[in-house]
């Protein structure tokens, strides 16, 4: 056998024992892949064990693991609040998907159970996020069409100039048959608001834990809700499956004082074809022109970014089928290349 006979055997080897590791993946969903073995060297899942775990995980999956449960909430009616994180599975990527299994209970009716939850991050350094699986562990949800999947990515790819949001005047908040303003018993009342703007600070940040966001203080809430006819405007907050959320809010974080307020832009959207809750940053950015380049700014929030960004439209981590794993170079490319 010739050498390069036995290199091509090798490669062969090598990529089959890779498909077979995926197909198994593909069989669990992304939850439970433990066992499954991979030929060194190929990209496999990250085990985080959190239950019974001396070491802290990121802060920012108990949020995904709560979001997860919102949009179980949502949609079944139902009060769940997580207890603690079993495990998660990822990858060792800048963008990934989260595979997250906890306990979760809901204390109108006792009921203590077991969650999946799956946590698709679209952007790096900017909230656009898809929980896709939200469900009782032991129970199924039926995989959606490639033509309603396409739909939800145009749901979620609203952060081109026609999808932003600039913030209202004064006057406008005002009209209160466009916008819903929160009273301070329904701010105390729903954790969900904040969830929202600390999930938006940590996809600025990976490395804040709950100590640096523990003294963020929510100033005040408008809901407006689009593309649906809700009334009264005050069922807005719970009812609409489109919303946008005005949310001033201090947190002395970055260097910037606790006495200053900051602005977020929050739209969550649950796609009726899907189930899927979709929680993007909406917030317009100005632009500040530089010599030889062009930087997006967020002075509400103190965050700068290139205009050369990362982002992705479709998933690269959605296990089921393989084959989406097979992208082009093109798919992956930096939008500035084009």
């Amino acid at each position: 056998m010739t050498s390069s006979s036995s290199w091509i055997e090798e490669a062969d080897a090598f990529v089959r024992g890779g498909m077979e590791y995926w197909r198994q993946v593909g069989e669990s969903e992304g939850f439970d892949v433990e066992g499954i073995s991979a030929p060194q060297g190929t990209l496999v899942l990250k085990v985080v064990k959190c239950e019974g775990s001396m070491f802290q995980h990121e802060y920012r999956v108990d949020l995904y693991a709560k979001l997860g449960l919102h949009r179980y909430n949502i949609l079944k009616g139902t009060n769940f609040h997580l207890d603690h994180l079993i495990k998660y599975n990822k990858l060792m990527n800048a963008l990934s998907s989260y595979y997250i299994t906890l306990v979760a209970s809901d204390p109108a009716s006792g009921s203590v159970l077991t969650f999946q939850v799956k946590v698709d991050q679209n952007w790096l350094h900017r909230l656009n996020l898809i929980v896709s699986v939200a469900r009782p562990k032991g129970t199924m949800e039926p995989l959606p069409l490639q033509d309603d999947l396409k739909a939800d990515r145009v749901l979620h790819d609203l952060h081109d100039d026609d999808g932003l949001s600039a913030w209202p005047s004064e006057d406008a908040f005002n009209d209160t048959n466009r916008f819903h303003i929160m009273e301070e018993s329904e701010l105390l009342d729903t954790d969900w608001i904040r969830l929202y703007v600390e999930l938006l600070l940590c996809s600025k940040d990976r490395l804040l834990r709950d100590s640096d966001l523990s003294k963020l203080k929510i100033v005040k809430v408008a809901v407006e809700a689009s593309n649906e006819d809700v009334e009264p405007p005050s069922e807005r907050l719970n009812a609409a499956k489109s919303a946008t959320f005005y949310i001033p809010f201090r947190l002395a974080i970055w260097g910037i004082r606790e006495h200053v307020e900051r602005r977020a832009i929050v739209r969550r959207l649950i796609s009726e074809r899907t189930g899927n809750l979709i929680l993007l940053d909406a917030l317009a950015p100005f632009k500040k022109e530089r010599r030889h380049d062009e930087t997006l700014l967020q002075p509400s929030l103190g965050y700068s970014r290139p205009n050369g960004r990362l982002s992705r439209s479709l998933s690269p981590f959605d296990i089921l089928p393989f084959e989406r794993f097979k992208r082009s170079r093109s798919e992956w490319q930096d939008p500035s290349e084009n």
